[in-house]
């Protein structure tokens, strides 16, 4: 039977409503067919097979899955497509070997074996013709992240202005002749990306412009190491703390540094699209928030902008906010569990609309210093951009486009390259676009500013223990506060003294580089000689022999003896001169003294802020968090009664058997802090004197006073295994109704202050 024309219309009509055409998304519910899975790979689905649920390959430890890791499942029922990197339809991903790139040149030497390619645990060895040095790592291996460990060989014989920049693995270059205003050109081979600088010129200086190119596969990535690493030495360079020990040519050290009282306005870029996931989102926060955590200890003042983003970007903290400079308040935004929920029409990634916004940021900030006539402090600003994403750009334009309009702005030029630091994180190596990443990052010499890592478990890691360099220089009151930091990391200060002729040991806290303050009674009246350890005793110790003891000239522990008074305390300071200088490292670092220049600057204040300013500040409210160690290197935790509660405390002594008859409280307490127990931690015990009483204030340490004496011991009970017993159970509580009380020199002190500058003079800066 033939249909009509008109009846041929309504039919396809019919099945059009019915089942969809290729260009409408069905009707209903759409799902996406079940996928068909990746070969010798696991498949697993984030929202089962709805519509932007996504499909996740993994491979075994060694492999990647190719030609993606992920697919989404569309509107129209189907799943992304999946493609190669010249645009071939892929049916079906599969588990490809990882492998690292071919060496296809090396000037001025041979390198063995020569492979086509280089499966991982593969090694190559470089040697260098006569009349040329090896510079680089002459044997190299292929690491499981597709990846040469060391650093690119390099031979040279010196002859040219510029040494020999080298030739990456993968790569080949343009360009012999290292003589000034001479340049080199670079270009990665097959499917590869090159990260850093495709061209650099020789400059007189001596110096390459840009960063040391390397070619990178879509499936390598950064160990968290190296991430922190690297990430470390470029953030040291901004804050001054590089290359401390070396000689300060320009291709070891920026030129333009943040001094002390800098300022410094950093922006966070953080990527809420869909593929990121609550899960993951979190991650990023919790990594940035641990990053600001970081920074807030250094002298200098930051200023944090944080910005998310999706199909469009929202400010969640303008840089030129009030709040900007309070970490605390930086790190409750971050944390804020809404933010990426938020974006809930999520469907791209805008990375240049949130580049746009922190080009508006630095453009209001300009124009505010311009009419306030304050031009002159803008251009002292330094500015770091981080960016973190799980992909690439895929609407609103060329990200680069925006980073040219922020150069323009800052006026960022080869005088004024140090700055504008922009940071671009990759998470996720197989659907990062590496190529607009290197495009977005500055080129520095001999930095790294891309960043292309596994997962954000992997950014996690790397982010745990960042900004912990190995000097800090004359900065202290500085701590290693990450779960994998050991305890001589958390407490650097902390010294265990070994008193000599079998006394007991007491606790000190090193205050410089050859000086440690501890209590007076912790020494002989006749000593003259002893040793003493850096360190805890559960960490190897290093063993420094005292050169001289000063213990305060009024301390005189039996001077009430004819009072029926067995000892008192006043003047209990002492401090030890040790024969050689201790080098501040992460496991030695001095602890902040009150009223000094350092303390100050720890605390971020004025440097006209006198003394009675800094205690007022530090003991400002009536109950004070503070703390001391355990004789093991153990933090217990106490509170400083200030105000009306500190004569209540003080009180307190006359409960205790020993202090029944006394009647001059304010004679056994005028020079101490009164401190009362917290939650699980009782007193301090024998052998604990000395050591210090602190506050954390921006996390840097500040000691308050000196461990001196109590009313009560909790360690006094020998049939207590200390030593094998839980921490918080190793102290003896008092009985019920007891008050334990633990008294501490005050450093505050004007007669101690007194002292203090009259032994340090020279060494450390007073108020």
């Amino acid at each position: 039977m033939r249909l009509s024309p008109c009846e041929l219309l309504c039919l396809f009509l019919l099945l059009a409503q019915s089942t969809g055409t290729p260009d409408q998304p069905p009707q209903g519910n759409a799902e996406c067919p079940e996928d068909t899975g990746i070969t010798d790979g696991n498949a697993t689905y984030t929202d089962e097979l709805r519509v932007g649920s996504m499909v996740m390959y993994t491979c075994a430890r060694g492999y990647y899955p190719y030609p993606a890791a992920s697919r989404v499942c569309q509107s129209n029922g189907k799943w992304t497509e999946l493609r190669s990197k010249t645009g071939h339809l892929i049916r079906q991903p599969s588990c490809r070997e990882i492998k690292c790139p071919s060496q296809l040149d090396f000037e001025n030497g041979s390198y063995f074996p020569r492979l086509t390619s280089y499966s991982v645990g593969s090694a190559l060895s470089f040697e260098c013709f006569d009349g040329y040095n090896i510079r680089g790592s002459a044997q190299r291996t292929c690491q499981i992240n597709g990846k040469w460990n060391g650093t690119t060989p390099i031979c040279d014989d010196g002859s040219g202005n510029c040494l020999n920049p080298g030739i990456p693995a993968g790569a080949r270059k343009t360009g012999i002749r290292y003589r000034i205003d001479d340049k080199v050109k670079y270009h990665c081979m097959g499917n590869m990306d090159l990260i850093g600088s495709e061209l650099r010129v020789c400059q007189e200086s001596g110096e390459w412009t840009g960063t040391e190119p390397s070619c990178q596969y879509p499936f390598s990535f950064d160990f968290p190491t190296e991430v922190k690493d690297q990430f470390d030495a470029s953030i040291a360079n901004i804050l001054d703390l590089t290359q401390r020990n070396k000689p300060k040519t320009e291709s070891l050290a920026r030129r333009i540094k943040i001094k002390k009282d800098g300022l410094l306005h950093v922006y966070f870029l953080l990527d809420a699209s869909k593929s990121v996931g609550q899960k993951h989102f979190e991650m990023f926060q919790n990594s940035i928030a641990a990053f600001v955590e970081g920074l807030a200890r250094f002298e200098i003042t930051v200023n944090f902008g944080i910005v998310t983003y999706a199909t469009v970007p929202k400010v969640i903290l303008p840089v030129y906010d009030h709040d900007s400079a309070d970490w605390t308040v930086v790190q409750a935004k971050l944390t804020n569990r809404t933010l990426y929920r938020d974006h809930h029409d999520r469907t791209g990634t805008n990375i240049r609309a949130a580049l746009d916004v922190v080009y508006e940021m630095m453009s209001f900030q300009k124009t505010s210093f311009h009419l306030q006539k304050r031009d002159q402090i803008w251009y002292t600003i330094r500015h770091a951009i981080l960016l973190l994403t799980d992909g690439k750009s895929n609407m609103g334009g060329r990200p680069k486009d925006t980073i040219i309009k922020i150069h323009r702005l800052l006026e960022i030029d080869e005088k004024r390259r140090d700055f504008l630091d922009v940071y671009a994180f990759g998470i996720g190596n197989l659907d990062v676009d590496r190529t607009e990443l290197n495009d977005i990052a500055s080129k520095k010499p001999g930095e790294n500013h891309v960043f292309v890592m596994e997962d954000p478990e992997s950014l996690k890691a790397s982010f745990e223990d960042m900004l912990d360099f190995p000097d800090f220089g004359d900065m202290c009151g500085l701590a290693n506060e990450s779960s994998a930091a050991t305890i001589r990391e958390k407490f650097p200060w902390l010294v265990h003294i070994k008193a000599p002729l079998g006394s007991d040991s007491c606790l000190g806290s090193l205050i410089a580089n050859r000086w440690i303050l501890t209590a007076a009674h912790c020494f002989p009246p006749t000593i003259d000689s002893g040793l003493f350890a850096i360190g805890i005793r559960s960490d190897p110790e290093q063993i420094y022999r005292i050169r001289n003891v000063h213990v305060h000239e009024l301390y005189d522990s039996r001077k009430k003896q004819h009072e029926n008074i067995k000892e008192v305390y006043e003047y209990d300071i002492a401090l030890v001169e040790i024969d050689e200088e201790v080098k501040f490292s992460k496991v030695a670092r001095p602890i902040c003294l009150p009223c000094t220049e350092a303390s100050n600057r720890a605390l971020k204040k004025l440097a006209q802020m006198t003394c009675d300013q800094q205690e007022k500040y530090l003991i400002s409210v009536r109950d004070v968090p503070a703390h001391f160690h355990a004789s093991s290197g153990r933090k217990l935790n106490v509170i400083i009664e200030s105000q009306d509660q500190k004569e209540t405390c003080n009180n307190k002594i006359t409960h205790w058997p020993d202090f029944e008859n006394v009647t001059d409280v304010p004679g056994y307490t005028s020079q101490f802090l009164c401190t009362a127990m917290q939650g699980r931690d009782v007193a301090a015990c024998k052998g604990e004197s000395g050591g210090a009483l602190y506050v954390d204030k921006n996390k840097r340490y500040i000691q308050m006073g000196i461990v001196s004496w109590g009313v009560y011991n909790p360690c006094r009970n020998k049939a207590y295994d200390y030593s094998t017993q839980p921490p918080e159970l190793r102290r003896e509580p008092a009985r019920p109704g007891q008050s334990p009380r633990d008294f501490h020199l005050n450093l505050f002190k004007p007669e101690i202050q007194t002292w203090l500058k009259e032994k340090l003079e020279g060494i450390i800066g007073f108020l």
